[in-house]
Parts: C-alpha cells; structure tokens; sequence
C-alpha cells in the first residue's frame, strides 16, 4: 500500500514538472512592487505562463531579456510614463537577441491607453498583443501570452475598430505598391493572420495540420516581403488584399 501510494505521489509530481515545462517563459516588466507580485501570483497560478524573472524598470527588464532569452516579455506600460522610448528600447534588445541566438521574445503590453496613436507606436515597436488591463480576463490574458509565444498577434478589442481605420488612413499615404500574387489559400490564411490568430488557430480552421499552417504563412510572408505578421495584416490591408 506505501509503496503504490509512493507511485501516485511521484507520478503526480512528475505531471507537475511537465506541466511547468510547457509553461510559456515570461519576463515580467511593472514598476510597482506590489502589482508586480500580484500580476506574478496570478501569471503562475492561473495562466500558461511562468515567470522566469520580474524587472522594476524596463532598463533592468533589457538586460534580462538578453541573459534569460524568454518566450514572452509582459509589459505593464504608462505611454504617459518618463521613459516614453522604453518600447523602442525594448525592441532593439529584442532584436539583438534575434542576431545573436536566432529566438525572438514577443512582447506584450497591459495599459489603460486606448489612443490610435499608442496602439501604431506600439506596434511599430514590435508589440504582439495590445491589452487594456482594466478589464481583462486571467483565462483571456493566458489565451494571449500563448499565441503571442506562437507568433500571432492581438490587438483588444476596445481599440481594434479604430487601429483597422487608422491603418487604412496610413495606406492612402503611401505610393502605391506592387501586387502580391498569392494563392487563395494564402489569402484565406492571409484573411486568419489579419484577424491575429495563431498556427494552430488556423489550422484548425483550415482542417489541416499546424505544419501546413506554419508552411503557408512562411511562403505569405515571403511573397508579401515583410518580416512578421505586424507587417503582412498593414501591407494586405495597404494592398486591399482582403
């Protein structure tokens, strides 16, 4: 009897250590003590995420992204805040990382700002997901660190129908660009990347495999020119692709 209780226990540990390997590697940037530990707390307990390191400051967040490589960097960001290049100098550490070890962090942001501009800055920054912190959800915010990890991008909602019109506006000051020729699975899969969803995402829309998915979206960004997703749902929209 002690020794298969023994087993359970073990094996309930080793379900715990496995679960906390697939956890998304987390830097967590907030100035304030208190939030900090509680925005922890809560990342650990109820999300996919794991804190690896928490920062004060986003000088000191810099150099732990560079040292510990995360999968994601969560930013509690005030636009209105001292350090107004803190984004940018977050995505020039981000893009050394990349030189350097080929892994890319996704950054994402928390702020109560839902300014046109804060949200294009951002990102143009690099920023994957834009959240508005006052009311969203743990299990909402797990979702978003998840497919940020993967790639995709988020923008809330609360600002999303504005950020669409303002990316619009930016088109019609631009030349115009030459066509893209694309296959109408890459548009469809191009339509998904626009809406921000993930690999996974798409190919479970699409009833194919995450390799297919990933496949598709590679040979877009390809065709299209561009380095991420930010810059493929800007240029089809600048291009009227969907």
């Amino acid at each position: 009897m002690l020794q298969a209780h023994l087993e359970i226990e073990q094996n309930k540990e080793t379900k715990e250590q496995n679960k906390q390997q697939d956890k998304v590697k987390t830097v967590l940037i907030e100035d304030c003590r208190l939030t900090r530990t509680g925005l922890k707390f809560t990342l650990n307990r109820y999300t996919c995420a794991k804190v690896i390191a928490e920062a004060g400051s986003i000088n000191e967040g810099i150099k732990l992204i560079k040292k510990l490589k995360p999968q994601v960097v969560l930013l509690n960001f005030d636009f209105h805040s001292k350090d107004k290049n803190g984004l940018n100098n977050i995505q020039k550490a981000i893009e050394e990382v990349v030189l350097k070890d080929g892994i890319e962090p996704k950054v994402v942001i928390l702020t109560s700002s839902k300014e046109q501009q804060n949200v294009l800055d951002a990102l143009q920054a690099g920023v994957r997901a834009y959240c508005i912190r006052e009311d969203i959800e743990t299990s909402t915010l797990s979702m978003i660190i998840n497919n940020a990890a993967q790639g995709a991008c988020w923008i809330d909602p609360k600002v999303m129908n504005n950020t669409m019109k303002s990316f619009q506006k930016l088109a019609e000051l631009f030349p115009k660009l030459p066509p893209v020729k694309l296959t109408q699975r890459e548009l469809e899969v191009l339509k998904y990347i626009v809406a921000g969803k993930s690999n996974p995402e798409i190919a479970h829309e699409l009833i194919v495999s995450v390799h297919t998915a990933k496949a598709h979206v590679t040979n877009i960004l390809q065709k299209m020119e561009v380095k991420d997703r930010v810059q493929a749902a800007v240029k089809a929209i600048r291009l009227n692709l969907i």
